[in-house]
């Protein structure tokens, strides 16, 4: 009975030293490896970390660690290349697919600074060209919502009104000898109505004193209200009319500018806008509005 525990147990562990034999052998094949710097590591054993992505070659008793995207190609003892079996998938070319792809992925994982922006600002509105000749600058109003898209792209719609008046010599005259107008309040007001997308710098911080830069751009609508309030003389009688007219035109609009947080939630801004507006006629075809503005927005 002895002399049989006793050969079972030599038979275990011989199975035992075999299959740990066959288990290091396969866990250390023998090859050619071959670095991206052109160094050639000649019929060696190493090892495989998938998790760290490196390989370890053990060459006359001394481990050298080699990353990944360091190694150029890998070559069995018969020379066959067998980078990508034993690379599991990182070889060279896969490993900068890998990489570009994980950029795109955390690109678009990436959080959104906010949702939504309320603006409310104050413009100064400086009309340009000959089909504003006559209109006097002046201060205008404006409300903006921001409903961000991705991190750094926001859709953007914007209401601008800015109420101008004449330039002297500018107004009505009577061609009438016998109307006589004694007095008048010519008022201008120009209204934009736009839809965009503005654009924001990255990585901001929403910390009091820290701020970011923005550019926008976009589309929609220019109106023009002209209105009068006339007092004349006509037969002997006064009369007070008042009177006023409107036109659409389209238009489009660029601008930027740049705005400081003053807590997580407040921002003061500031910046241009150019508005460009399309005229069927081309005597007037010249016709800009530029706007100087600050605004306080609300992050939510």
């Amino acid at each position: 009975m002895a002399n049989l525990k006793m050969t079972v147990s030599v038979l275990f562990s011989l199975v035992f030293i075999v299959a740990l034999a066959n288990f290091v052998a396969a866990q250390t094949p023998k090859g050619t490896i071959i670095t991206t710097d052109g160094t050639r590591f000649e019929s060696v054993n190493f090892t495989v970390n998938s998790v760290y992505k490196v390989i370890t070659i053990n060459q006359d008793g001394k481990k050298t660690n080699v990353s990944f995207d360091r190694i150029s190609q890998i070559l069995d003892e018969e020379g066959r290349d067998i980078t990508a079996s034993v690379l599991e998938g990182y070889s060279d070319k896969q490993m900068e697919t890998w990489e570009t792809e994980n950029q795109v992925r955390q690109k678009y994982a990436t959080p959104k600074p906010w949702s939504v922006v309320f603006r409310l600002g104050g413009n100064f509105t400086i009309p340009i060209g000959r089909y504003y000749e006559g209109i006097k600058s002046g201060p205008g109003f404006e409300g903006n919502i921001l409903i961000q898209l991705t991190d750094n792209v926001a859709l953007r719609g914007a209401v601008a009104i800015s109420p101008l008046d004449l330039e002297e010599g500018y107004g009505f005259y009577s061609l009438d000898p016998d109307v006589v107008i004694i007095g008048q309040d010519n008022n201008f007001t120009i209204g934009k109505y736009a839809i965009g997308v503005q654009y924001n710098s990255r990585n901001i911080a929403r910390v009091a004193g820290k701020g970011f830069f923005f550019a926008h751009s976009g589309l929609g609508v220019i109106q023009h209200k002209f209105s009068t309030d006339m007092t004349y003389i006509s037969g002997g009688e006064t009369y007070t009319e008042k009177k006023s007219t409107s036109s659409s035109k389209f238009m489009t609009n660029f601008g930027t500018g740049g705005a400081v947080f003053l807590s997580r939630s407040l921002a003061l801004d500031a910046g241009i806008d150019l508005a460009l507006t399309f005229t069927s006629s081309d005597e007037y075809r010249d016709a800009y509005v530029f706007d100087l503005k600050v605004g306080l927005m609300i992050l939510l």
